[in-house]
């Protein structure tokens, strides 16, 4: 999950200037605990899967990506775990984004062992794949997944629609959100 000095000041801008608070309930703006919360309960089911938490965690200033990905590459790397007869070394680490974050990225890293994946969001066309770059451009196959954001997850809340948000998030997610009365439930 993204630090909260990134985070804080978007969604100062969804929500008509309001300062972000530090307290989740009732407000737009989630703290970085909480958001880590929730992407673990979204991926409690996959063994394979971590919450990389490194970012949220830093004090006094957020990472941009680049940074991120680098700690997340030395992470990967200092495991020394063979998967599948792959040796951590050589693992490739991909970035994945929307199409309206791969204007800052969208031409990749330069580095053998970092890509980026860019995941078309709901009326934009699919991102061009370069492979030599280690960019991938994806289209997501139905019109329904297409249309899941956190934009769309924040509205549900705020017009108190459970069905929708359920609709879109892991059940857990949904009900953590429910719960603890967050983004404006």
């Amino acid at each position: 999950p993204s630090h909260d000095l990134y985070m804080g000041p978007k969604s100062q801008r969804r929500h008509g200037g309001r300062r972000a608070k530090t307290s989740s309930r009732g407000q737009g703006f989630v703290n970085a605990q909480e958001r880590v919360a929730m992407c673990r309960l979204a991926i409690k089911e996959a063994e394979w899967l971590q919450v990389g938490t490194w970012e949220a965690r830093q004090i006094g200033t957020w990472p941009d990506f680049p940074v991120v990905l680098d700690n997340l590459t030395k992470h990967v790397s200092s495991i020394n775990i063979e998967v599948n007869g792959i040796d951590s070394q050589e693992i490739t680490v991909l970035y994945v984004c929307g199409t309206d974050h791969a204007k800052h990225c969208g031409n990749g890293f330069a580095h053998p062992n970092r890509g980026l994946v860019v995941i078309s969001r709901k009326g934009h066309p699919c991102y061009p794949t370069d492979a030599r770059r280690l960019v991938f451009g994806t289209e997501i196959p139905s019109e329904h997944v297409q249309g899941i954001s956190s934009t769309a997850a924040r509205e549900a809340c705020k017009i108190g629609n459970s069905a929708q948000l359920h609709g879109m998030l892991h059940h857990d997610v949904a009900t953590y959100i429910i719960r603890r009365e967050i983004y404006g439930w």
